[in-house]
């Protein structure tokens, strides 16, 4: 298994999800302290790079901090919820000039409805796909994995989940299902998003069932 290190570039985000456990403050990372953070990274062995936010596509010093990781041999990934990826164009190459590697594409549900009352976003979905076509036009440069936070909201369609983005998007050959924390930040505002291993573990084991 890759030794991956973690660098959080900024915690503003363009969504507001109900479960997020990570409160926004308005202070990005700057071009020195993440070349900084890179290079202990490297110097540590570490056999690659996830920059995370908040939204990491909102900093501008997203292109230059992969350009940086690739530098010092560590192959950069980002994990995103894909609005600006899907909303602007060019966007996409920018950060695959720069050495973009990996895609970890946050995707909660194939249902409108569900995906824009969890990030508060009413496109989130249509522009969370559109990120994917994006990325699915280059397909052999970066590869796409698609993280679902299980919650109360998706908790019965994590199969159906699963076979529309299997569907549309054949490229994607990863799925990472995470669980909320019921105490951090914005899920002790919305405990109604918190499921019972009753309500999800019949679709969990159906979607596992079917990307096996």
């Amino acid at each position: 298994m890759a030794n991956l290190g973690y660098i959080q570039v900024t915690r503003r985000c363009n969504q507001c999800c109900q479960f997020c456990s990570n409160p926004e403050r308005e202070v990005d990372l700057d071009l020195d302290a993440g070349r900084a953070q890179v290079d202990a990274l490297a110097d540590a062995g570490y056999h690659g790079v996830i920059f995370t936010g908040g939204e990491p596509t909102l900093s501008e010093q997203l292109p230059a901090l992969l350009a940086h990781a690739c530098h010092r041999g560590l192959p950069p990934r980002i994990v995103t919820n894909g609005q600006r990826l899907g909303a602007e164009e060019g966007l996409l190459e920018r950060l695959l000039d720069a050495g973009l590697a990996h895609v970890h594409l946050s995707l909660y549900s194939h249902r409108p409805g569900v995906v824009a009352e969890l990030t508060g976003v009413p496109e989130s979905l249509d522009r969370a796909y559109a990120a994917m076509e994006r990325l699915g036009a280059h397909a052999g440069r970066v590869a796409v994995d698609v993280n679902t936070v299980i919650n109360a909201h998706n908790a019965d369609h994590l199969d159906e989940h699963v076979a529309a983005v299997i569907e549309r998007f054949g490229f994607v050959r990863h799925f990472v299902f995470n669980n909320l924390d019921p105490v951090m930040n914005r899920v002790a505002d919305h405990p109604g998003t918190i499921p019972a291993l009753w309500q999800f573990e019949l679709s969990l084991h159906r979607a596992c069932r079917l990307l096996h």
